[in-house]
């Protein structure tokens, strides 16, 4: 086409077909390689179970769905195109929303995610979402809580109790994801084991603060820094039917009072607890608030009477200690 000279095009012919050469050695030692690479795989399985079982050898992929888009994708490729195996199966546990995104991400927002996936999944199973009262249980257990608190005596059980409360009305209030869930448990965990075995724990007022770490770190720090007061934290608890309910519990009167007191220099505190009596002995009051006034005056006198003091810097550099922030 160009009318090259004779050399020319004869040259340009050996080095076209000398690159075809090369490309066709390549693919056919890559596939070479991925057969063999098949193979080695086959016969792990059969080591493991034997050549007369069916059982297969399972990988199993966690999370996928948080890598970014491109390494989800090249993920699923691989084991599609890769691991086609007799003998191999792949469980992979993701959320199928999050990893549409990562789709659409890399192939646009028209693609069609449900036809693209139907590639890689030959069968899909819904985890049900576990009921709150049993993951709890399975945190606290997880986590080792049960010993830590059967272990402190006589206020471990009160202890458990509130801080179990705390967490059951809240995680569904503020809408904790399972992560978060667990973050705050990590937290608390961590938190727990720098308490000294004689040292009291404030348990709701710790609870309270982590929960406001991982959900809510504006109003945490506000909170630790003197700019806002147990009055504004239980309005955020109270954006919902289940906030308000732990809110106007004995629970919710506890934590009020570990708030008030956490935020009062300790020679205020005599007058801060004549407040909390006189409130009590309020007849004005509707029943119900009067009823949580009295409340709150006993576990204002209680904490007198067995000189518990609430050192929030202290309780803080525990929560940021085990998120990492520590200096």
């Amino acid at each position: 086409m160009l009318d090259l000279n004779e050399f020319t095009e004869e040259s340009i012919a050996d080095a076209a077909e000398g690159f075809a050469s090369e490309q066709i050695n390549a693919y056919l030692e890559a596939k070479k390689s991925i057969s063999s690479f098949r193979e080695e795989i086959k016969s792990i399985a059969e080591s493991i179970y034997g050549q007369q079982s069916m059982l297969p050898l399972v990988f199993i992929i966690d999370e996928l769905d948080r890598c970014r888009p491109p390494h989800a994708v090249r993920v699923l490729e691989i084991v599609k195109h890769l691991f086609s195996i007799d003998r191999v199966a792949f469980v992979i546990a993701l959320d199928a929303e999050q990893l549409a995104h990562s789709i659409r991400t890399l192939y646009g927002q028209g693609m069609n995610v449900d036809e693209y996936l139907k590639r890689f999944f030959g069968i899909e199973f819904h985890l049900p979402i576990p009921s709150a009262d049993n993951h709890l249980s399975a945190l606290f257990s997880r986590f080792g809580l049960d010993g830590f608190f059967d272990s402190r005596k006589e206020i471990g059980a009160a202890d458990k109790q509130g801080v179990y409360a705390l967490f059951r009305s809240l995680f569904k209030a503020l809408d904790f994801s399972f992560r978060e869930r667990e973050r705050v448990f990590s937290l608390l965990s961590l938190a727990i084991r720098a308490t000294g075995p004689r040292e009291h724990l404030h348990p709701f007022l710790l609870g309270c603060l982590i929960l406001l770490k991982v959900k809510n770190a504006k109003l945490y720090k506000d909170f630790v820094n003197g700019k806002a007061d147990a009055a504004k934290i239980f309005e955020y608890f109270s954006s919902s039917s289940e906030g308000k309910e732990f809110v106007d519990s004995q629970f919710g009167a506890a934590l009020e009072v570990d708030l008030v007191y956490a935020q009062t220099p300790l020679w205020d505190q005599d007058q801060l607890h004549n407040e909390f009596r006189g409130r009590a002995q309020d007849k004005t009051l509707a029943d119900e608030e009067r009823e949580q006034a009295i409340c709150m005056a006993d576990i204002a006198m209680k904490n007198r009477f067995d000189h518990i003091h609430i050192d929030v810097k202290s309780i803080v550099a525990k929560i940021d200690l085990a998120a990492g922030e520590g200096e």
